[in-house]
C-alpha cells in the first residue's frame, strides 16, 4: 500500500506536528521562508523610513549615511527576496503586514531628525 497521501514533517506546520518536530533545532524549508519573509519586510520598511529623511535632514553628513543605509537595506531586501523566492511557498503576492508597516511609519514621522534617530536605536550618531 502506498503511502503518497500521508504528509511528511517537511509539510506540516511546527506546532501542529509531535514532539519530535516542535523540538528539532534544525529549521526546515518552510521555517527558513517564515523567518526570511519577517526579516524580508523589516529590511524593507527601514529602507523606506531612512530614504523617507533623506530630504529631511539639512546635514549633508546625515543625508550620505541615510543614502547609504537605504542602498544597504534594499541591498538586503534583493537577496532575501531571491532566497524565499528558492524556497517552497515563496513570497506570493503578500505585502508588509499591516501592523509592521504602521510601526516603521509611526518611527518615520518622528517630529524631528534627532527624534528619528534615537527611535532608531542610532543616539550615538547625534
Amino acid at each position: 500500500m502506498s503511502d503518497h497521501h500521508v504528509k511528511s514533517i517537511v509539510d506540516m506546520e511546527r506546532d501542529k506536528g509531535g514532539v519530535e518536530i516542535r523540538r528539532t533545532r534544525f529549521l526546515r524549508p518552510t521555517d527558513t521562508v517564515r523567518i526570511l519573509r519577517t526579516l524580508l519586510w523589516h529590511e524593507f520598511e527601514l529602507s523606506r523610513a531612512a530614504a523617507g529623511w533623506v530630504t529631511a535632514t539639512a546635514s549633508y553628513e546625515a543625508k550620505l549615511k541615510l543614502g547609504r543605509w537605504t542602498y544597504v537595506h534594499m541591498r538586503h531586501v534583493e537577496e532575501l527576496h531571491r532566497r524565499i523566492g528558492e524556497l517552497p511557498g515563496g513570497l506570493g503576492e503578500q505585502k508588509t503586514p499591516e501592523w509592521l508597516r504602521e510601526t516603521y511609519e509611526r518611527m518615520a514621522s518622528a517630529p524631528s531628525f534627532p527624534a528619528f534617530l534615537i527611535s532608531n536605536g542610532c543616539e550615538h550618531l547625534l
